[in-house]
């Protein structure tokens, strides 16, 4: 009975000390008056008998008289603990909800764009400090006022009415300015352009709107400028082709003179000449020659970049045409000891094209190719249809050959490959150029494959289309 009765006594004084201990989160209010009770409890019943031994032998001497004391200590006991725990618990929780909320604020506070959230009636509930940059308002001088506060007098039915249809949508997300350019107001009530989205949320019950608004100015600023630059150098640009276009025009007539005297003397038509002038007269007749095909080029480039260029389809026959172009090729190449060979399918079909703009394409390539080729090399020309139905044209030599990075260049007017072996070729680099230009304007690609020392390949491709077959009986006839 005494092991009982000591039990007791030390249940009780451990129950008071649990309630001692709770009371150091007095914070609940449901912890300290439970624990407060449990220790006046736990006290007076230990008070009782540490005070009056004289009721020990009554207790030893009960039967089991103070059991159920003891087992209502050791309830007692055991609430104190489980309750301790589970308030613990929801103290742990409230401090860590308590943490993540204040890392929330502090994220959505430091963010670069204007973050404003309100409630169901459009009252502002939140304004970060990327929202205070934007309007130049403290966050406490909006919460709690309409969000019409931020935007200019004459949006606010028209935004009212957008916020409207967003609540009854099913969306939870919409952007704002897919219309057109929003306008927000500043304290000092200057307007700026912005883009804007809206996200809808429902929190116990309540809808609360969520705006994340950026202020567009520099951007718009930066458009309108390089719209303006943009402008300016299609002005500037136009404005030197209607030069070129004009000074080649001008200059013809005089060069056509000049070349007309010149074959007039080289040919000693008014009587006999020392041979002297006459070599004169040659070289004259040359440069005057190479001038005019410059004056050309540069008219044809500036003709098609202002639209202008005059352009005449019809089917052409490319058979013909590749022969016309060796005809009056061989002599150069034979000049230059470059072997000119010439592998055009002879059933190729025609090609719906202008026939002089693609004897030009096909008469810059080849020259080009003969110019680039040192003497004893050789220059292959190849028209053929691929499976497609497309004609493709390879112009291939054997020449200097390009540098991969000199490629993007070449095709650019006045561009030339840098490389200090092909400065010593004459040329202001208008022939790939034009070529380029002139197979465009049928639609047609133009790719350049290069090796240095080895050569170059021309591919010109003009599409399916523009390929036609000629009646029966045409090639037998030709």
């Amino acid at each position: 009975m005494s092991a009982i009765l000591v039990s007791s006594i030390l249940i009780r004084l451990i129950a008071f000390g649990m309630s001692i201990r709770l009371l150091r989160h007095l914070r609940d209010w449901r912890m300290g008056v439970l624990s407060a009770m449990l220790a006046l409890m736990a006290m007076r019943q230990v008070l009782t008998l540490l005070k009056t031994p004289t009721l020990w032998p009554i207790s030893l001497a009960a039967n089991f008289d103070e059991f159920p004391g003891l087992i209502v200590s050791v309830l007692a006991f055991l609430s104190v603990f489980f309750l301790e725990r589970m308030i613990r618990d929801e103290i742990d929780q409230r401090a860590k909800l308590q943490d993540s909320e204040e890392r929330l604020k502090t994220i959505v506070n430091i963010a670069p764009v204007a973050i404003i959230s309100t409630d169901g009636n459009l009252n502002i509930e939140l304004f970060n400090s990327g929202a205070e940059r934007v309007f130049s308002y403290c966050a406490e001088e909006v919460i709690g006022h309409p969000v019409d506060m931020l935007l200019p007098e004459r949006f606010n039915e028209e935004h009212r009415k957008h916020i409207a249809d967003f609540a009854r949508s099913p969306e939870s997300q919409r952007l704002m300015d897919q219309r057109q350019i929003l306008s927000g107001l500043r304290k000092d009530g200057s307007e700026f352009p912005a883009a804007a989205s809206v996200s809808k949320i429902e929190i116990a019950g309540e809808r609360i709107f969520t705006v994340i608004l950026h202020d567009i100015t520099h951007r718009l600023r930066a458009e309108e400028e390089r719209q303006l630059a943009l402008v300016n150098a299609e002005q500037a640009n136009q404005s030197k082709t209607e030069f070129l276009a004009n000074m080649s025009h001008e200059l013809h007539t005089p060069l056509n003179a000049i070349i007309g005297f010149s074959v007039l003397i080289k040919e000693a038509m008014l009587g006999p000449l020392e041979k002297q002038y006459r070599d004169y007269a040659n070289d004259i007749n040359n440069s005057g020659e190479h001038l005019l095909d410059l004056l050309s080029d540069i008219l044809d480039i500036s003709k098609v970049e202002t639209g202008t260029l005059e352009v005449e389809e019809e089917d052409v026959n490319l058979v013909e045409t590749a022969a016309a172009c060796e005809t009056m090729l061989r002599g150069r190449a034979g000049d230059a000891s470059v072997t000119m060979i010439f592998e055009v399918s002879p059933d190729l079909p025609q090609l719906y094209a202008d026939p002089l703009r693609l004897k030009q394409i096909l008469l810059n390539l080849i020259e080009n190719a003969i110019k680039f080729t040192a003497a004893g090399g050789r220059v292959t020309v190849t028209g053929a249809l691929n499976g497609n139905d497309e004609v493709i044209f390879e112009i291939a030599d054997t020449g200097i050959g390009i540098h991969e990075d000199d490629l993007p260049g070449v095709m650019e007017k006045f561009g030339q490959a840098r490389d200090g072996h092909m400065q010593t070729h004459e040329g202001p680099g208008l022939g790939l150029a034009l070529v380029k230009a002139l197979v465009e304007l049928h639609e047609g690609t133009l790719m350049i494959e290069s090796e240095v020392e080895k050569g170059t390949t021309v591919i010109i491709k003009f599409p399916s289309y523009r390929t036609k077959y000629p009646p029966d009986g045409w090639a037998a006839e030709a």
